[in-house]
Formats: C-alpha cells, structure tokens, sequence
C-alpha cells in the first residue's frame, strides 16, 4: 500500500500495522504503507494575470514564486508571459514556479507622479529603486517626481536600479 505526504520522504515507510513493539504471531502478516514522498499538484495557469495576481494564485495552491521579466518592447502588457513549470504540470507543493512579466524594456515617464505611485511604476516594469534626491528647482508639487536616471523612455533592462529626483518645497 502506498500514500502520499507532504512530510515523509519517497519510499519511507509512513506506518505499520500491528503497530511497532506490539506481539505478533510468527509467520503473521504485517501491513506496511510506504510513502511516495511529497504530495504534487498541477500548477495553476497563470499566463495573461498580472503580477500580483498570478503570485496570489501560485502561493494559494502551495508553491513559492519567482518573479522575472522578459522585454517585449512590441508588446509590454505587465501581465505573465511565461510561466515556468508550464500550467498542468505536477510538481511536489512548496516548489518554485518562475513567472515571467511582460515589460517594455525601457523606463517609464513618473514626472509629476507621487514617490510611491512612481517607485510602483518602475517596479512594475522590473526596475529597482535606487537613491531618491531632493530638489527646490522646479514647477512641480512638493513630493512629486521630477525626473528619473537613466531618464524617462531610456532602453535599460529589468532588474537596474532607477535615481528619483523629487520636488521638495522650501521651508
């Protein structure tokens, strides 16, 4: 007899019946179930959702999520282009399943967004935050962006880190 369990590792035995330490007749039969290790499941579909979502879904069903991009400059949709294992899959639960977001490749214009909206732009297209710097000379708010580096429409790959320079108001 055979079960599966997200804890006793493939081919352990899991039980025995009659229990161990207990009296047995010589030559009477012992039942024993061995384990096929770890539970698998089919990984979700996630292609088409968009980031958040799609993690959502995958740690639902009991995987952990990776998250890359892949630069589609023709086609920059921000949602999962590619999802690695492919849907259906069985794998052991607790594996990773590597999503891959759809981005343009090149830096969002922030100008005269809020830090957090701009900084969530930037995420969302696979950049990371890097210093943020104040200035007094310009036109905007207080706490908008002013200008990023590299600057608005530059072609850079995910994964760089992005300069913020933000509007702060004398005073």
């Amino acid at each position: 007899q055979q079960t599966e369990s997200d804890t006793i590792p493939k081919d352990v035995i899991a039980s025995q019946d009659p229990a161990p330490q207990s009296t047995a007749e010589p030559n009477s039969a012992v039942n024993v179930i061995v384990s096929t290790g770890p539970a698998t499941t089919g990984v979700p579909n996630v292609v088409g959702m968009d980031a958040d979502a799609a993690q959502s879904a995958l740690q639902s069903a009991g995987f952990n999520v990776a998250r890359a991009y892949t630069v589609d400059a023709a086609n920059p949709t921000g949602k999962i282009s590619l999802q690695q294992p492919e849907a259906g899959k069985k794998v052991k639960k607790g594996a990773t399943v590597t999503t891959f977001v759809s981005v343009s490749g090149s830096i969002p214009d922030v100008t005269g967004m809020s830090v957090a909206d701009a900084k969530r732009a930037l995420i969302d297209q696979g950049y990371q935050i890097g210093n943020t710097a104040y200035t007094q000379d310009s036109s905007l708010q207080d706490g908008q962006v002013v200008r990023t580096e590299p600057e608005a429409n530059a072609s850079v790959k995910p994964g760089e880190s992005v300069n913020l320079t933000v509007m702060r108001s004398g005073g």
